[in-house]
């Protein structure tokens, strides 16, 4: 018998390299590849560690004359096939991480106006009465607020129903899909364990002749099932992958009218505190000035008798000196072996 190689090139088809699945052709064999003592046709293995496949059930029942052709038009679509299963699921990973990142988008937004919100409060009980006179900590307070009660809770609303829903609905699809790719895989187990069921019965008839018949009827009935299913993908995947952009556009379109709003309405309130900064701060940081001005503040607090004092105690910070002070304290206690003050008090009071 000829090696497979030669029966491959004899047809001008070349098996498929692929998985067991994916490894569904056949090459043709014709009579003069056949050994004159052979009753059946010689086929060749597309894996040598899974099942043999045929691909075609058409059989002519004869001594010597019992031939499967390759269906090649399946072939080429089960390749295809494969190739739109690779894009839809590079299609279904970006589409899920859009889904989670649009929506972590919209919690870091109401995270951020959260944090604003706390170190607004901080920074007007930090000005106390200064910030009282001069309007700056309470008029960013103001401002805070209201890019948080109307900007924030305005955007919302419209980020759901235009980002973030059109986006969750598109995703809802993908469990469908995956689970008809699923039962087209399993339909395709099906058609190569009867083909294989065939083959054999090919290579090494059954004294029951009627088996033989059975098989092929099954065959059949596995191969249109799975091209059932398989023409259904084939058909409806790229329209799939195709309408992701057209369908997705409106939302992107949304997310940065969305985003322009959010960024225009914080610019133009927090543009209004500046109204109650010092006209001199807000000269010096426009001529670039007004770090040496912090600087000099800096000294007036240096020159503090009350910042001095780590100077004359020769401490590293108020902390050390009160913990140092105590030590010393305790210190002298036990050397003159006293009694705690209260102690102490207590035993004048009782000697008098």
């Amino acid at each position: 018998m000829e090696s497979t190689d030669d029966c491959a090139r004899a047809d001008g088809h070349c098996g498929r390299g692929d998985t067991a699945q994916d490894q569904v052709d056949i090459r043709i064999v014709q009579d003069q590849f056949m050994p004159e003592n052979a009753g059946v046709s010689a086929f060749s293995d597309y894996d040598s560690e899974s099942q043999d496949g045929l691909d075609s059930t058409s059989f002519t029942h004869g001594e010597d004359t019992r031939v499967l052709p390759q269906d090649v038009e399946l072939d080429m679509k089960i390749a295809d096939a494969e190739i739109d299963f690779r894009r839809f699921r590079t299609m279904e990973s970006a589409a899920n991480r859009l889904q989670k990142e649009s929506k972590g988008y919209l919690d870091s937004l109401r995270a951020m106006t959260a944090s604003q919100m706390r170190i607004a409060e901080t920074i007007d009980a930090f000005y106390g009465d200064a910030g009282t006179r001069d309007g700056v900590s309470r008029s960013y307070k103001q401002a805070v607020e209201d890019l948080d009660a109307e900007t924030i809770k305005a955007l919302d609303g419209p980020y759901r129903t235009t980002v973030l829903e059109p986006i969750s609905r598109f995703c809802a699809y993908f469990p469908d899909i995956n689970e008809c790719i699923k039962k087209r895989n399993h339909k395709l187990l099906d058609y190569d364990a009867m083909r294989a069921k065939v083959k054999k019965l090919v290579e090494k008839p059954d004294k029951d002749v009627t088996k033989l018949p059975r098989a092929e009827k099954e065959a059949e009935m596995a191969k249109q099932a799975y091209e059932s299913l398989n023409e259904q993908l084939f058909t409806e995947l790229p329209q799939l992958i195709d309408l992701r952009v057209p369908y997705l556009d409106p939302s992107f379109e949304a997310l940065v009218k969305i985003q322009l709003r959010f960024c225009a309405e914080a610019y133009s309130r927090m543009a209004q505190v500046q109204q109650y900064l010092d006209a001199d701060t807000r000269e010096q940081y426009a001529e670039g000035q007004l770090d040496a001005r912090v600087e000099e503040v800096l000294q007036e607090i240096r020159d503090l008798s009350i910042a001095a004092l780590k100077k004359e105690s020769g401490c590293k910070n108020i902390n050390e000196l009160f913990f140092t002070t105590i030590t010393i304290f305790e210190l002298r206690l036990q050397t003159n072996k006293a009694k705690p003050p209260m102690e102490k008090y207590k035993n004048k009071n009782e000697d008098s």
